[in-house]
């Protein structure tokens, strides 16, 4: 890894590092109230998952959506270099969740560092890393294998291919969660 990649990777972890840590302070407090928090999250994951799937198909439209508002910011890092500009990039693409990184961040591994004794800060710290690898993969094998326009186009008609099946489990999973949690219940 070059060292702007280190610079890049530090920014990313520190983030998720400070969300976790503000995280299980919150949790800590509000460990009372777990139950009936856990009730409501559960009833609105269906519709969440539903809408996020919708979205991912195209179906409907988002503007303004935080990311986007975030990556606005991109035009000042843009005028950083060398280290500074590695880090910052880590910072703002680690604050810029798209949907999916939301709910494995915050659906799936906040309750996990809650529940974890021990080793439950170095969760953030080994997402950061799961977050980087396939981005280190598609950079290494792009200069490789020395990939032009033509073949990235191509990889972005298949990236989206791969979002609307993606979509499509998800709504298939948010209604099945509509009708579980909803009706049951």
């Amino acid at each position: 890894m070059a060292n702007g990649s280190h610079q890049f990777f530090i920014g990313k972890t520190l983030v998720y590092f400070l969300l976790g840590m503000l995280i299980i302070g919150i949790g800590n407090e509000l460990e009372a109230l777990t139950i009936p928090v856990f009730q409501v999250v559960r009833k609105i994951t269906g519709p969440v998952l539903l809408v996020t799937g919708l979205y991912f198909i195209g179906w409907i439209k988002v503007r303004g959506l935080f990311t986007e508002r975030l990556l606005n910011y991109r035009s000042y890092i843009d005028h950083l270099s060398g280290n500074t500009k590695a880090f910052a990039l880590g910072v703002l693409l680690s604050l810029a969740f798209c949907p999916t990184m939301f709910f494995v961040f915050f659906g799936l591994l906040i309750p996990l560092m809650l529940n974890t004794a021990g080793y439950g800060l170095a969760l953030p710290f080994l997402f950061s890393i799961g977050t980087i690898i396939p981005v280190l993969l598609f950079l290494g094998l792009a200069f490789g294998m020395g990939l032009d326009q033509k073949v990235l186009k191509r990889s972005k008609k298949i990236g989206r291919v791969i979002q609307v099946i993606a979509g499509i489990v998800l709504v298939i999973i948010g209604v099945n969660d509509i009708i579980l949690y909803w009706t049951l219940s």
